[in-house]
């Protein structure tokens, strides 16, 4: 799955969806070069270091099970 995620700064990254649960993400992207770890914490996802992160959209192949961790 294509993702893109907002930042509290504005800033902007998309990246692909390695893995997710309820409440874990684990997404890779190119312009940061490293894997981003995203925890959801009463309903809101955070980054590893903390700071709040929006999902402004994501692209889905249909085969994608997303319920488990967008409910």
């Amino acid at each position: 799955m294509y993702m893109i995620l907002r930042f509290p700064s504005g800033r902007q990254i998309d990246g692909i969806l390695l893995a997710a649960s309820r409440d874990r993400m684990r997404i890779v992207s190119r312009r940061i070069n490293e894997t981003l770890e995203l925890r959801r914490i009463e309903g809101k996802w955070f980054s590893d270091r903390g700071e709040r992160v929006e999902i402004e959209s994501w692209l889905a192949d249909g085969q994608t099970r997303t319920r488990s961790f967008c409910a």
